[in-house]
């Protein structure tokens, strides 16, 4: 339950940040951010359903893998006239950890219908211990750079949707809190804010934070 309550106060917060996030006031000579080329198309689902999404990636970036996968929860409500916050979901380490596991069990999923977010979840890769996982520490020691990944979903789902780049969020428990603040630490400039559910920052392999 208490993991329950954090999430839906980080639900709370992260759409409504959008007040105090830079780029967003149309008045007191402060630019709004510019529209994602996803506003105005047609969506690839409608609105309520799930997308899965594949993304190339360089091999030799990703352990030889070509692609990566995620899945694109769009809310009900979902107008592609109107820039759409979106919060990535990390799920955590396991032999049979999935982007649908997490989605199904997530309480901040629950809320995404009704307060109206692009809820994504990216999938991690087998690890060398055999978990199904995302190295969230540097592609040193496991040969997997997830910002390659992570940054490329990223410009996926803006090119598909209306996303404000203003209210970009992610969240993640255990290796996927790991994960969020990996990105806090090495791609603050492509989200307004982070929230390790579970998860503690152990130091990165690839340097200082």
């Amino acid at each position: 339950m208490r993991h329950r309550g954090r999430l839906c106060v980080l639900a709370l917060l992260l759409l409504t940040c959008a007040a105090c996030a830079p780029g967003t006031s149309s008045g007191g000579g402060v630019t709004p951010a510019a529209a994602t080329s996803g506003c105005g198309g047609r969506p690839p689902v409608a609105a309520g359903g799930d997308q899965p999404l594949t993304v190339q990636v360089d091999p030799a970036q990703e352990d030889g893998a070509s692609t990566r996968s995620a899945i694109v929860h769009v809310p009900a409500r979902y107008d592609p006239s109107r820039r759409t916050a979106l919060v990535m979901e990390f799920h955590g380490a396991g032999p049979n950890a999935t982007a649908a596991g997490y989605e199904a069990g997530s309480p901040l999923h629950a809320l995404s219908d009704s307060m109206g977010f692009l809820d994504v979840f990216p999938q991690g890769l087998r690890a060398p211990h055999g978990n199904l996982a995302r190295n969230a520490y540097g592609p040193v020691f496991w040969k997997v750079a997830e910002l390659p990944f992570v940054n490329a979903l990223l410009d996926e789902v803006k090119g598909l949707y209306c996303v404000d780049p203003a209210r970009v969020y992610a969240s993640g428990i255990s290796n996927g809190g790991n994960m969020v603040n990996y990105l806090a630490c090495r791609d603050a400039a492509r989200f307004a804010a982070v929230n390790a559910v579970v998860g503690p920052m152990y130091g990165q392999d690839d340097g200082p934070c």
